[in-house]
């Protein structure tokens, strides 16, 4: 997870215009069968700058939310702040709680919003700098690399417990598929500056688990 700039990008007026009216039509409708359908229908259009936002990548997880492997991106909104909560029904169409989601992480949260003992919520990407409750942690063997998330924390433990973001052996595989030559880099990087110049290329915001790399750089300053 890494911190995202939202006032980078800017969905089209008309969609940020129309928030109050949709979700006052929104509470005037009693089937849930009928409101599912109401909020896909108006919430497609924030699918464009929410790809253009995180980099088509998940805003909790730093995996490819749209690749050659899954283009469709139709489930992959996620609502920050829960949109079955009466108390978050002025949210459902506000850009600031609209996040893309790969469908893991999407399916793993759900209608949960967990806070810690003290009451502070899980971490917000957009709001939060996720380096300051996260760590970012590998273990390289012959065999291939387990990278981990690890937290600072009590909001950084919440966010990886509900994310699950240790637990997913396919995240987990995919994770160090990506970071290994990564680490081969960093290990270059110090005195070879092509070496240091594509590591530093792997933590732009555009690539897949970025934070890793951001991780490796820290260490090569130290």
């Amino acid at each position: 997870m890494i911190k995202i700039n939202r006032a980078a990008v800017r969905p089209r007026e008309e969609l940020l215009r129309h928030a109050d009216e949709w979700t006052k039509h929104l509470i005037g409708l009693n089937e849930s069968s009928s409101r599912k359908k109401y909020i896909a229908k108006h919430i497609m259009g924030f699918i464009r700058p929410l790809r253009t936002l995180f980099n088509d990548k998940c805003a909790f997880c730093e995996s490819w939310v749209v690749s050659e492997r899954n283009s469709s991106v139709q489930r992959s909104i996620e609502h920050f702040h829960p949109k079955v909560l009466p108390c978050y029904y002025d949210q459902i169409f506000r850009w600031e709680n609209l996040f893309l989601s790969c469908r893991d992480c999407n399916n793993i949260k759900g209608d949960k919003y967990p806070v810690t003992s003290s009451g502070e919520p899980i971490i917000n990407p957009c709001d939060d700098a996720p380096d300051e409750h996260l760590t970012f942690e590998y273990l390289d063997f012959p065999g291939g690399v387990i990278t981990t998330v690890g937290y600072i924390t009590p909001r950084g433990k919440i966010t990886v417990e509900l994310f699950e973001l240790n637990n997913r052996s396919d995240l987990v595989k995919r994770r160090g598929e990506v970071v290994k030559p990564l680490i081969q880099l960093s290990r270059f990087a110090v005195d070879d500056t092509e070496a240091r110049h594509l590591l530093e290329e792997a933590s732009l915001a555009k690539a897949e688990y970025a934070a890793f790399a951001r991780a490796l750089l820290n260490q090569l300053e130290q």
